[in-house]
């Protein structure tokens, strides 16, 4: 798996631009920028499911193994950030009348798009016999558990959406309702800690907190764009305070899962800043960010499909590759059909 990194690296590199001193990014958060972030994350969660089914004790993936768990679950903090500061952006623009459309436009469209994919691993595991207890099944298809499909980010982010709803229905000041935002989160995966693995709580925190940097976004901005020489150290220290807490957390707890979220909001804040002085962007990245939803919740079928008829490794991982890229690019046209559907109905 060494190898697949080389790919990760040229992307980011590929269109890159550095502003200059003085010089920040006028959209820092534009759609296409974000989008292209999301992307390269898409990949790397690609890769580290790719990983699941492989064996990594080759000497050619020691790198990968090394690179993938220093990230641990980094790899998920532009999504939830880009989440929360995304539908806070368009709160911020649109108002209640774009809240009151939370659970229909966003929560009801996106379980539906995930329920058929469930149904997509029901009809593989049929065919070739692998069984699941009928209520794990059933389950399945909220999000809780699983069929061999990814289950935890569905789950929690659709969640995370109903709690955004609810905080500002309930209460119209902006700022009030972000931080109110905050607390059912905590509250929220206080509940969940119990029950679920780490990776369902351990970034939870970075969804308020893009909630709340919208919010407050502007101020920020203002203040960087009037002397840009904030935006550079304000990313290297967030880091090294991200790299010095999981250090710190690692030598003096035996499991800091839940405090994880320290390093994982700073994480955030890092790429938050550093956006205003890099961007990144080509059209790989934003074919891989655009189709993120679709490459994420699909790419286990050909996964799980391909991973009895012993190929070489690299052979596996491309064919599981292109096979998802299609069935993404095949999902998202269905859908769409049937989203444009459902909207003539109503």
């Amino acid at each position: 798996m060494d190898f697949f990194l080389i790919p990760a690296v040229i992307l980011v590199l590929a269109g890159g631009k550095i502003f200059p001193p003085g010089k920040t990014d006028p959209e820092p958060f534009a759609i296409s920028k974000t989008r292209a972030v999301c992307g390269l994350c898409t990949l790397l969660v690609f890769y580290r499911h790719m990983g699941q089914y492989l064996d990594l004790d080759g000497a050619h993936d020691q790198i990968f193994a090394a690179v993938d768990s220093f990230l641990r679950q980094a790899i998920v903090v532009p999504y939830l950030f880009f989440s929360g500061y995304g539908i806070t952006v368009q709160i911020l623009r649109k108002g209640q009348e774009y809240v009151r459309s939370i659970p229909r436009k966003r929560v009801l469209k996106i379980w539906l798009h995930f329920a058929l994919a469930v149904l997509l691993f029901v009809l593989l595991n049929r065919a070739l016999s692998i069984e699941y207890d009928p209520l794990e099944t059933a389950l399945a298809f909220t999000g809780w558990t699983d069929v061999g499909n990814s289950n935890w980010y569905i789950f929690t982010i659709l969640v995370l959406y109903l709690m955004t709803w609810l905080a500002f229905r309930l209460v119209r000041n902006t700022e009030a309702a972000a931080w109110a935002l905050a607390l059912f989160a905590s509250l929220y995966f206080t509940i969940v800690y119990p029950w679920t693995s780490a990776q369902w709580y351990s970034t939870g925190a970075v969804y308020p907190l893009g909630v709340l940097f919208a919010v407050y976004g502007e101020r920020i901005t203002e203040k960087i764009r009037k002397d840009s020489r904030y935006a550079v150290p304000g990313a290297g220290a967030a880091l090294l305070a991200g790299i010095g807490s999981v250090l710190l957390l690692g030598a003096v707890a035996e499991d800091w899962s839940g405090w994880y979220n320290l390093p994982a909001a700073l994480a955030a804040l890092c790429m938050a800043f550093l956006l205003y002085k890099v961007s990144v962007g080509n059209k790989v990245l934003d074919f891989l960010g655009k189709y993120m939803f679709e490459i994420y919740i699909l790419q286990r079928l050909p996964m799980i499909a391909f991973s009895g008829l012993g190929w070489d490794p690299y052979v596996y991982v491309l064919a599981s590759m292109a096979a998802t890229f299609l069935l993404a690019v095949v999902f998202r046209a269905f859908t769409d059909l049937l989203d444009g559907r459902i909207r003539a109905f109503h």
